[in-house]
């Protein structure tokens, strides 16, 4: 796919990963899409946009649907 060699080439660019990250939702790959999304945030936290996208792609993801990676991170997060 050129859009993840692109990524690889360039990783610090958060818009390119939130784009990238958008195409992965659309072809279904929820899992992949949510760790690009959360990329984007981590190089460019003041972008708004960015946050208010990631809480609209968590919205439309269901718990299962996010990938035992994404569940365990959300797992470590959540402890008492």
């Amino acid at each position: 796919m050129a859009t993840f060699d692109a990524v690889r080439c360039r990783p610090d660019d958060a818009d390119l990963r939130m784009s990238f990250a958008k195409t992965l939702e659309e072809t279904g790959d929820k899992e992949q899409a949510g760790i690009q999304y959360r990329a984007a945030i981590e190089l460019k936290p003041e972008l708004e946009k960015s946050q208010e996208e990631l809480e609209a792609f968590e919205e439309r993801v269901e718990p299962d649907d996010r990938g035992p990676v994404l569940r365990a991170l959300k797992s470590l997060f959540n402890r008492p």
